[in-house]
């Protein structure tokens, strides 16, 4: 992994086996980031995706297992206490152009993925919801 501020901006690159939510926590880390925008493009070859069970609690997991080309990466960054927290979405596709997406829970890249970290101006927080599934985004006064 490398990174360079230029700006608000910093352009973050993945190399094989970098681990894609780790990477842009220390890359924001790095940088003294601590509420951000997201987004990139790449591939991957291992994740683990989650979406939201609209019938009932809780989430529903996929593994991907296989090399696919990145479409998209989306999200951001807030403040979490002391640390990070890194919320990222992804789609992306096999070799027969099947699209899949979800919540990053874990995402390993081969050869390469393309990211840019978009800092705010400022501090963007995570609250529980009533229902505790789901932090939302708390603005400061």
């Amino acid at each position: 992994m490398e990174s360079k501020r230029y700006g608000s901006e910093i352009v973050l690159r993945l190399d094989e086996g970098d681990e894609l939510n780790a990477c842009v926590e220390q890359a924001c880390r790095e940088h003294k980031v601590r509420s951000a925008r997201v987004s990139g493009i790449g591939a991957l070859k291992q994740a683990r995706l989650r979406v939201l069970n609209q019938s009932g609690d809780g989430f529903v997991f996929r593994e991907l297992c296989r090399n696919m080309e990145i479409i998209s990466i989306t999200g951001n960054v807030t403040a979490d206490g002391e640390g990070l927290m890194v919320h990222l979405h992804l789609s992306a596709a096999d070799d027969s152009f099947q699209l899949v997406g979800g919540h990053v829970a874990s995402c390993v890249i081969t050869n390469t993925a393309e990211l840019w970290i978009t800092e705010t101006d400022g501090v963007l927080r995570r609250a529980e919801t009533a229902e505790g599934l789901l932090r939302r985004i708390e603005f400061s006064s």
